[in-house]
């Protein structure tokens, strides 16, 4: 547990069994099909689904791909949002109706506002909004990259 300003107490979210990429692309070089790749390739050794309604049935490098979240055989502890920012939210909305307990937003440039929403629906579900430094601390050397880091740090050593 972690002090933070005025207080308060912050618990970081324990290392995931199940991660569902949520916008995981075919698409090489975009934020969701990098991270889904730097997963298998990485060594994780959980459980990765990727969640896109255009790509179900099929396996996105290598990995199980489902329509949605109530797809998915087992629930996730981590969603890697990929998605375009306009939609961040409603995403996160859904992660908590389906008790998703922490998520993490690459790729996308959220506006003030934008970012507003997320961590409304965080608070509301009692979410863990996850960023870098539980990107490290789950994940250690080998890491994927995180949101705002060039893809090719994804080999550096954990900071």
């Amino acid at each position: 547990m972690t002090e933070l300003s005025g207080g308060r107490m912050f618990t970081p979210p324990p290392s995931p069994r199940v991660v569902a990429v949520i916008g995981a692309s075919r698409t090489r070089g975009t934020a969701g099909a990098e991270l889904l790749r730097d997963l298998v390739s990485g060594g994780f050794e959980g459980a990765v689904f990727a969640v896109n309604p255009h790509c179900a049935g099929s396996d996105l490098h290598g990995v199980p791909c489902v329509a949605g979240l109530g797809d998915l055989p087992e629930p996730p502890d981590l969603a890697v949002i990929a998605v375009p920012a306009y939609a961040v939210s409603g995403v996160a909305a859904a992660c908590g109706r389906f008790g998703i307990p922490a998520l993490m937003v690459i790729g996308s440039e959220l506006t003030a506002g934008q970012r507003g929403g997320l961590l409304a629906v965080c608070r509301e579900h009692g979410i863990r909004l996850a960023g870098r430094d539980y990107l490290d601390a789950a994940f250690g050397p080998g890491r994927p990259a995180a949101p705002g880091e060039p893809l090719s740090a994804r080999t550096s050593p954990a900071r």
